[in-house]
């Protein structure tokens, strides 16, 4: 198996232009998170590394969830039917966790950590908390045996005490997320023209994302703002969403590099958050956005109203946030895994 590897290696690092194939592993989302059942972010991922004619990357789903049965059923799909693994040059799984149906592998393993695989719910309930803490554990336990570690946020990576990581954000792509005439939107969505409008970026079922809070904060909001989610809105038309809108209103208990953050901003829409994943890294010089120190409701309807007040949307780059530096950084760390790999030496 090894020896496929250094081929590989040996072979991208001369004249021949060697493909290098990927296996992808992530969690299978629910319908009305995704059609398919493939988190959005892994989907462009994929497409953005096939597309440079470098990279053949394949995507496998897991049913996760607190079922030890899923995990142990997927350990013996990728180890019974062996060509699974073996067609592919390394495994590159997403969120921490999941490489644990593909250990032991010959091939190099690779994981991103997403968010909600080494840190905890803000919440008090103790079975969460349980299931949590035993998910960082498994995490960490990952992340030690995984050739490489890539954490979308700083702020996620050094929960992982002391290995090494390195922070490549999910990527934006600028063909779809970008500043558009709001009237325009509210006329192709079929919205008033002139009401304030909170955009909610998640589904209000996921309880992670806290939509109970983001409802109370739009009540007490002197301007009575209309509150939308994006709940089964297609990925193509979110910026559509986004320049509709007044402000991203944020109550999640947890993110990682929360991405409709990140597609926000290159709209121009406002954000306002409370302070959770790597939102206050990625707002704090920028004028017009607010990350509150608190889950207090009236705290945030009133910097909600302050956000109103302003009539202000904000201008960014995100040239640093585009999906091509994203392919481009993860392009490296392949080469580098497979290098590795063909030399026979371990660890990060």
């Amino acid at each position: 198996m090894a020896v496929l590897a250094r081929d590989v290696a040996i072979s991208w690092s001369g004249a021949v232009n060697t493909v290098i194939k990927v296996l992808f592993v992530c969690p299978h989302w629910e319908k009305q998170h995704s059609p398919d059942g493939i988190p959005v972010c892994i989907k462009q991922q994929a497409t953005a590394l096939n597309g440079t004619g470098k990279v053949r990357a394949q995507i496998k789903t897991v049913q996760t969830g607190s079922n030890p049965m899923n995990y142990l059923l997927a350990w013996a799909r990728f180890h019974l039917q062996s060509q699974i693994l073996t067609a592919h040059d390394l495994v590159h799984c997403h969120w921490g966790y999941l490489p644990l149906v593909v250990f032991p592998s010959a091939k190099p393993v690779i994981v991103t950590l997403h968010g909600g695989d080494v840190y905890e719910h803000r919440n008090n309930r103790r079975l969460i908390k349980y299931r949590e803490r035993l998910v960082g554990i498994v995490t960490k336990y990952c992340a030690r045996r995984a050739l490489r570690v890539i954490a979308v946020s700083k702020h996620l990576g050094t929960q992982l005490g002391g290995i090494p990581f390195k922070v490549i954000p999910n990527g934006v792509d600028p063909s779809l997320f970008y500043p558009m005439d709001q009237q325009l939107a509210r006329r192709t969505l079929g919205l008033p023209a002139h009401k304030k409008i909170v955009l909610f970026g998640a589904a209000p079922e996921n309880r992670v994302k806290n939509f109970a809070l983001a409802k109370i904060v739009c009540c007490l909001s002197r301007e009575r703002p209309m509150l939308l989610t994006l709940n089964g809105v297609p990925h193509e038309k979110v910026a559509t969403y986004m320049n509709a809108s007044d402000a991203l209103l944020l109550t999640s208990y947890r993110e990682g590099s929360p991405d409709v953050v990140k597609e926000a901003l290159a709209c121009g829409l406002p954000v306002l958050s409370v302070d959770v994943g790597d939102v206050a890294e990625r707002t704090h010089s920028l004028s017009g956005c607010k990350v509150v120190q608190s889950y207090d409701p009236k705290v945030l309807s009133e910097e909600l109203d302050i956000m109103f007040s302003s009539r202000k949307r904000i201008s960014v780059s995100i040239a640093d946030l585009d999906q091509t530096n994203t392919t481009a950084n993860l392009l490296s760390i392949y080469n580098e895994a497979l290098s590795i790999q063909s030399s026979g030496v371990e660890g990060h």
